[in-house]
């Protein structure tokens, strides 16, 4: 083995290389890699009634003081972008506040948009699914409560780790109703919504 013949005609490297070490130069030098930490949030954001405001001035913008997270209308979540990429605010809050990324956050009044501490709680995927409105499709205004057009009745029934389980046929839609705060008070604990 020798040194490498200069003029020779074969690259020294396949290109896909030289672009994997640009793109590592980029994240090293400009946050692109950049793992985001709870000390790292805390250094650029203040937090403030349920917001995000800019602690720092960030690429050449005087942005100290103002407010960074901003409502997307698309899904009622609010946004703020780190380094060209948009994170939701009540996860970057808890990241603020705890330290730690969760599997999910649940806003316990169900307003997507209410981002103060004391109403985001860290819940798995099902316990999120469990502290959800009323669909608007439900034609009976209860939840957990459906008519059941060939018995003439309204049918109560209640998801419990993603299986449907049936409380029952009534003859109206508030008994079917009550039967469902019943199983969702003790099946769904704290995660229960009744409307």
């Amino acid at each position: 083995m020798g040194v490498p013949d200069l003029q020779s005609s074969k690259p020294l490297a396949a290109p896909w290389i030289f672009a994997l070490v640009l793109r590592m130069f980029k994240g090293f030098f400009f946050g692109g890699l950049m793992e985001i930490t709870q000390q790292f949030l805390n250094e650029i954001f203040e937090y403030r009634n349920g917001h995000l405001f800019w602690k720092v001035d960030r690429r050449g913008n005087k942005l100290k003081g103002k407010q960074a997270s901003r409502l997307k209308k698309s899904n009622g979540y609010c946004e703020v972008t780190i380094n060209k990429k948009n994170h939701y605010v009540h996860r970057i809050i808890f990241m603020m506040f705890y330290g730690y990324w969760p599997e999910q956050i649940d806003h316990i009044d169900g307003n997507r948009s209410n981002n103060l501490l004391p109403n985001l709680r860290e819940a798995t995927n099902a316990q999120n699914n469990r502290n959800t409105k009323t669909r608007a499709s439900n034609t009976t205004g209860f939840k957990g409560v459906y008519f059941h057009n060939q018995n003439n009745r309204f049918v109560a029934r209640i998801t419990v780790d993603y299986k449907c389980i049936s409380l029952g046929c009534y003859k109206t839609a508030e008994e079917a109703h009550q039967a469902y705060t019943k199983a969702a008070s003790e099946l769904h604990g704290n995660f229960a919504r009744f409307e």
